[in-house]
C-alpha cells in the first residue's frame, strides 16, 4: 500500500530507487524535527529573557564586555 503511494513521487521527482525516496523523506523529517526543537528551546528562552526582564542589547552589551 506504501509503495503504490510513493511510486508517484518517485518517478516524478526523479529518484532512482525507493530507497533513494526514503531515505531523502526521513531526512527532511528530521530536518522538520530539529527546526521543531529549536523552536521549541527560542520559546523557552525568549520567555527567560522577558521574566528576568532582559533585552537583545542587554545582552549583547553582556557578551562584548565578556569577550574582551
Amino acid at each position: 500500500e506504501l509503495r503504490k503511494a510513493i511510486s508517484p513521487w518517485i518517478k516524478e521527482y526523479g529518484y532512482g530507487n525507493t530507497q533513494d525516496f526514503v531515505e531523502d523523506a526521513i531526512q527532511h523529517r528530521l530536518l522538520e524535527l530539529k527546526q521543531g526543537q529549536f523552536l521549541q528551546h527560542t520559546k523557552m528562552i525568549k520567555k527567560a529573557l522577558y521574566k528576568h526582564k532582559l533585552t537583545e542589547a542587554d545582552i549583547l552589551k553582556d557578551f562584548e564586555k565578556n569577550r574582551s
